[in-house]
């Protein structure tokens, strides 16, 4: 993966996609919350971007005719998501709330967009846009992740756990979790180029200190279990396996430095890692949701409905904290399948193409990351998931030639678009 100046991209790089892709990555971790009773909103500023290239989108001027690969599983989800609203709004449970299913639909709905905005700049505008945009993504996560920490460590605002501009630290713990294997692709790309490896690694340490500040243990667990993904995978390539090691090894150092930074200024945050709190509450909750599954075995309990579920079962207001739990509970194994199906075939996809480019393996680490994630938080509506997936399809679509593997559907009914280039068995796909 030649980063920025790829010469396989023939298009010349565009000031207003670039300003479109930076305003979109630059805003994307700023956050507001809207209350409105129980239900909780966390619009991000970049949502309007989202609805800019949208809309550009739809209207043609911006974006293929198809889908991004990943979207038409996507689109299973909600399918699965609306059939099990439907499905309980028949049996009219005393926990059924119409508004709480409408929220959580629209969130999912809102958080699919941000894979269509990011595959339709890369189809507009090509990947060295895509890639530049993201460059300047790791740049902002770097300056919100001292600014966090410069929060946590002196207790401003009575902070002792980082969480940055989400106020919830396991959403900035995924942000940062992303932003961090994208630093790490640099890294192992740069690593002949003096001063840009420099730069790359102060980014990774300060990253590092600021996920592991944010208390998130999914998101270090996620972190660690990305990393050995990397390591796992780079055994069996062929090329650059040195570089791949050394990133690898960059990264572990930044882990050690990550983990004592905070014993010394926030042992709060430390605290989390050897206590016990909340896992009695934490298994109550899986084993309710658990319960709310096998209960409820095609379509679940309904989508958005787990919150209401959990406070008329055991009497606790909260999430699952595991999106596997949460999903089989609310959609059942029809959802749980489709779900199952999308991780599939994003680890095939994301394997081969790091095969293929070694920098690319740090995004199988990033996608593994969030699935380790996933065991203690509900990252299925995080932001930062989608992005990952959008960021995915357009590498494999650029690898392979600028076209599908498969035909495409078009979306907009002009017929099948087929696949620009066939890869060979050399190339690592077939």
């Amino acid at each position: 993966m030649a980063w920025i100046g790829d010469t396989a991209d023939a298009r010349p790089a565009s000031f207003a996609g670039l300003a479109l892709a930076c305003a979109l990555f630059v805003c994307y971790p700023f956050h507001a919350v809207v209350r409105e009773g129980s239900l909780v909103i966390n619009l991000s500023f970049g949502d309007p971007v989202v609805a800019l290239i949208g809309v550009l989108w739809l209207l043609g001027a911006v974006g293929s005719h198809t889908l991004p690969r990943y979207a038409a599983v996507a689109g299973g989800l909600v399918v699965a998501a609306v059939g099990s609203l439907i499905a309980v709004s028949f049996a009219d449970p005393a926990y059924f709330t119409a508004a709480g299913g409408a929220l959580a639909l629209a969130k999912l709905l809102g958080a699919i967009a941000w894979l269509i905005a990011v595959y339709a700049l890369y189809s507009e505008f090509g990947i060295r846009v895509l890639r530049a945009a993201l460059v300047v993504s790791v740049a902002v996560a770097t300056l919100v992740s001292v600014w966090s920490l410069l929060r946590t460590f002196f207790l401003i605002d009575g902070f002792d756990r980082a969480s940055g501009p989400f106020e919830n630290p396991n959403l900035f713990g995924n942000y940062l979790v992303l932003h961090a294997f994208v630093s790490l692709s640099f890294l192992r790309t740069w690593w002949d180029e003096r001063p840009r490896r420099e730069v790359v690694a102060l980014a990774i340490v300060l990253l590092s200190i600021a996920l592991v500040s944010t208390g998130s243990r999914g998101s270090i667990l996620g972190l660690l279990g990305g990393l050995a993904a990397v390591a796992a995978c780079a055994v069996g390539t062929r090329r650059s396996v040195t570089l791949t090691r050394r990133s690898v090894g960059a990264a572990v150092g930044a882990a050690f430095t990550a983990v004592a930074v905070p014993a010394i200024f926030a042992p709060s945050v430390v605290g989390r890692f050897v206590g016990s709190r909340n896992v009695d509450i934490r298994l109550r909750l899986w084993e309710a949701s658990l319960e709310a599954l096998l209960s409820n075995p095609i379509l679940g309990i309904g989508y958005g409905q787990i919150h209401t579920y959990l406070a008329a079962t055991i009497g606790e207001y909260r999430g699952t904290h595991n999106v596997y739990l949460l999903v089989g509970g609310e959609t059942g194994f029809v959802g749980l399948l489709i779900l199952f199906g999308l991780i599939a075939l994003v680890a095939r996809d994301a394997i081969r193409l790091g095969r293929r480019e070694g920098a690319s393996l740090f995004l199988l680490g990033a996608f593994v990351a969030m699935l380790v994630q996933g065991f203690v938080t509900d990252v299925d509506t995080f932001r930062s998931f989608w992005i990952l997936l959008g960021i995915l399809a357009a590498e494999r679509s650029h690898a392979l030639g600028g076209g599908a593997i498969e035909p495409g559907v078009d979306w907009r009914g002009e017929g099948r678009v087929r696949e620009a280039a066939r890869p060979t068995r050399r190339g690592g796909d077939r």
